[in-house]
């Protein structure tokens, strides 16, 4: 789940911004419906919108399978499309997101490394080695805020990337 309530309150700046000012929003998210679900383009000048794009890797896969004590690398590509903001946490949890909401949820801290000028593409990584065997599905929580201010609480807008660990 992906609390929705920072992209709300920046919608709401931005319908002022409109209405006020004649300062029109970014574009809304470009998305399609197949066979009931929800399809978004992969790259986030495709998508439009203001979420981040997370596009979350284990041992350069959607779905790895170790063994206990083994370490495995994770890797992040994360993007935004021009005008929506820079990024301002990366936030793991390596077993699952069952209290999502929590605030211990995401324990570990990431560090973005950026990969253009303007701040809309970064690489985060970590690395983790689980002590348990069975199927675990690792996240990486991914903030923007259109300012780039991380104190600014009511525009956090969020997404995940997440992907199958499988410890034997």
């Amino acid at each position: 789940m992906v609390p929705y309530l920072g992209a709300l309150h920046q919608a709401l700046l931005d319908l002022s911004d409109w209405v006020e000012r004649g300062i029109e929003p970014l574009s809304s998210s470009v998305y399609s419906i197949e066979k009931g679900q929800v399809k978004v383009p992969e790259k986030a000048q495709e998508r439009l919108g203001v979420q981040p794009v997370v596009h979350l890797k284990a041992n350069g896969s959607d779905s790895v399978a170790v063994g206990v004590g083994e370490t495995v690398l994770f890797t992040a590509d994360v993007e935004l499309p021009e005008g929506a903001g820079r990024f301002t946490s990366a936030e793991w949890s390596f077993d699952g997101f069952e209290h999502a909401f929590s605030t211990d949820a995401y324990p570990i801290k990431g560090i973005f490394i950026d990969m253009n000028e303007t701040g809309t593409k970064s690489s985060v990584q970590s690395q983790y080695a689980f002590s348990h065997p069975g199927t675990w599905f690792p996240v990486l929580r991914v903030s923007s805020q259109r300012q780039g201010d991380a104190s600014e609480i009511f525009t956090q807008v969020k997404n995940l990337g997440r992907v199958r660990v499988t410890v034997r």
